[in-house]
């Protein structure tokens, strides 16, 4: 009986252990951390990482400031702006130049009016502008000191979209200019006619002056060197206007002289006399056999 027990009571023991050991695995190891019992005073003692701390003040700081938006800058790449400005759809462009006359060397300081399709630019010479297609005129606005004439050659240029044109402004000074003289007559008489009127014009330009012979029938003006057109506006009273318009070219210190006739409206008339004839037999023939 006792024996009996005493068997019981090993096998409660051995139940005991094997409970107590399973508790035990079951328990996670004590921390490194210090705890302390409930009201106790003592200060816990963190004990820190084993990694190691690099100070801060040997490290740079790696912290990025957050932009303001309104100062944000777009990183958005912008392709380089050509230095080239190509031409305005339906544009062509017009070159101005320049020149002494007799040196014919390029001149600065001329201001030259450029019209086409009611665009207006007024440009300096040596200079390239964009005009709009069509037909371009030019009109001189201003020339530099010491020069008494300029003429622009064309006074009009038709420009085709993308094509170039070119007007050159000839300047010439005191000294190199020329003269044209009329001289008026009877076309039947050959008498010498007073008061006619003559536009003298520029030959690629709207430049004119309006020329009248004096009593003399005579009538003159100086012009710079060029072309120039001469068609009479005013014929003298009693004569039939001509309309016939003449090319003229003017040189430095040249004179052109021209004689001009004008019909009378009321024609004379004419008394022939056939008994003053020569017979046909009597003209000689020029024959020698």
């Amino acid at each position: 009986m006792i024996r009996n027990l005493n068997r019981i009571l090993v096998a409660v023991a051995a139940v005991l252990v094997a409970l107590a050991a399973a508790v035990a695995m079951t328990v996670p190891p004590a921390s490194a951390e210090s705890t302390t019992s409930p009201g106790s005073t003592t200060a816990t003692t963190t004990t820190p990482p084993s990694s190691t701390v690099t100070p801060a003040d040997t490290t740079p700081s790696t912290t990025t400031s957050t932009p303001d938006p309104s100062t944000t800058t777009s990183t958005t790449t912008t392709p380089p702006t050509s230095t080239v400005t190509p031409p305005e759809a339906g544009t062509g462009s017009v070159t101005v130049q320049a020149i002494d006359l007799k040196t014919h060397i390029p001149v600065s300081g001329v201001r030259v009016e450029l019209r086409s399709g009611g665009v207006v630019k007024t440009v300096a010479t040596l200079a390239t502008v964009d005009m709009p297609a069509g037909v371009v005129s030019a009109h001189i606005t201003a020339i530099p000191d010491g020069y008494n004439r300029a003429w622009v050659d064309p006074s009009s240029a038709d420009l085709a979209v993308g094509a170039s044109a070119s007007f050159i402004v000839s300047l010439s000074r005191e000294g190199q200019v020329g003269a044209v003289s009329i001289t008026k007559r009877d076309k039947i008489t050959g008498a010498l006619l007073p008061g006619a009127r003559y536009r003298v014009t520029a030959a690629h330009s709207d430049q004119s002056v309006v020329l009248v012979t004096g009593p003399s029938g005579t009538g003159s003006v100086q012009l710079a060197p060029g072309g120039y057109r001469i068609q009479e506006i005013g014929a003298p009273a009693g004569y039939v206007l001509d309309p016939t318009v003449r090319f003229v070219e003017v040189s430095p210190s040249q004179t052109r002289y021209l004689e001009l006739y004008d019909s009378p409206i009321e024609q004379p008339v004419v008394i022939r006399n056939p008994s003053q004839r020569e017979p046909l037999t009597s003209i000689p023939t020029g024959r020698t056999h």
